[in-house]
């Protein structure tokens, strides 16, 4: 018998078509959606026969330590369920039902898979089946993370696990409790619109730099709506990753597109304040200073595109923070600082119109957060991957 505590060799998803697989939830139907998280975690899909697809049950044929994901094409996971279902360890030979319809089966060594071929066309007929052959069945506590889509309530509780999700561990404060909160709002209007995530991004980059110009002003009405402006690019910066999370299409290009483009709207927004503050007291030496915070911005940048994201070619975010694991205190930091709550400063400053003192700050720091990156890159100890 394979040992309790032992990994599955393979994760096969066997299943079942339901009537609401069909329905689109988040930009795509449920039965596509199903399939491609699944093809993501590295599962490998059946569909049965009677279910629609072109294996019969009689045919199908699991080796001893597979494990089994049997659904309906209703059911909606989240990556973190995917993960607990890979990881999580079992009996051989035993059901465990998470829904009528969801449930994982570990196929013991002496498992011999046959008299299931009548099992029945649908998920729910063939796990009570299997449970009946094998005497062995659990029900775990409800998981949150997985939603059999039968009715409108069921589909309002799959968009909430989808979109919760889609929040980082490690994101900022401002980010988690107010920005993130309206992004999620945006992209679940707009995930059926036809806007790609790169095209959302083209929109959050022409936002922030929609702003820049303000700052030519000492006005605070004009910094305001320059702030404004720079806090709504960071809020619809967040909709082009979750777009492309939600849809499956994430990739390098995006991610560089993303990531640079914040970068030009930073300089577009140091450089404006450098100008404005320079014709307001006809003095070219905050001109110096938008350069130093611009040029210590964009070596910043650099070093974390070429040490974390020039040769990343795998599926998920390109970039998440500066170290894999912030411990000293010197890391969390770093990894604080490189999120944008600065710009709730920023906004406080304007209101007073005195964004040239955010300037100051940007370009005292900006340089020094360079330094101090450039040493944990040095250091042993690898940067994100």
């Amino acid at each position: 018998m394979k040992d309790r505590d032992s990994l599955p060799r393979r994760v096969l998803l066997l299943l079942f078509e339901s009537p609401q697989g069909m329905e689109r939830l988040l930009g795509m139907s449920l039965k596509d959606r199903l399939i491609r998280s699944a093809t993501r975690a590295g599962w490998n899909v059946v569909v049965a026969e009677g279910g629609g697809g072109e294996v019969s049950l009689e045919e199908f044929a699991p080796r001893g330590g597979d494990r089994l994901v049997i659904c309906a094409t209703n059911v909606v996971m989240t990556p973190r369920f995917q993960k607990t279902v890979a990881g999580g360890t079992w009996r051989p030979d035993e059901v465990i039902r998470f829904r009528p319809s969801c449930g994982i089966f570990d196929v013991g060594e002496e498992f011999r898979w046959i008299g299931l071929g009548d099992a029945g066309a649908d998920a729910e007929t063939f796990l009570e089946r299997l449970s009946e052959d094998v005497a062995r069945t659990e029900s775990p506590p409800q998981n949150r993370n997985v939603v059999e889509v039968e009715g409108e309530d069921d589909r309002e509780r799959a968009e909430e696990i989808l979109l919760r999700d889609l929040i980082k561990d490690n994101e900022g404060f401002m980010s988690r409790h107010f920005e993130r909160k309206i992004s999620l709002f945006v992209t679940r209007r707009i995930v059926d619109s036809g806007i790609t995530p790169n095209g959302m991004s083209l929109i959050s980059i022409g936002v922030g730099l929609l702003g820049a110009p303000f700052f030519l002003s000492v006005r605070p009405t004009k910094q305001v709506t320059g702030s404004l402006l720079f806090l709504a690019h960071s809020i619809l910066d967040g909709c082009d990753g979750e777009l492309a999370r939600l849809t499956f299409q994430e990739s390098k290009g995006g991610g560089e597109l993303d990531f640079w483009g914040d970068n030009l709207v930073h300089s577009a927004i140091f450089s404006a304040i450098s100008i404005g503050w320079a014709r307001t007291i006809d003095r070219r030496w905050p001109l110096l200073l938008g350069a130093v915070a611009t040029l210590g911005g964009l070596v910043s940048a650099g070093v974390v595109y070429v040490s974390t994201m020039r040769n990343k070619n795998t599926d998920g975010p390109l970039f998440r923070n500066i170290v894999e694991k912030p411990d000293t205190r010197m890391e969390k930091a770093m990894d604080a600082l490189a999120r944008r709550d600065f710009i709730y400063l920023l906004l406080l400053l304007s209101l007073r119109g005195r964004a040239h003192w955010f300037l100051v700050a940007a370009a005292l720091g900006a340089p020094l957060y360079a330094l101090a990156l450039l040493r944990l890159t040095l250091a042993p100890r690898p940067l994100a991957s």
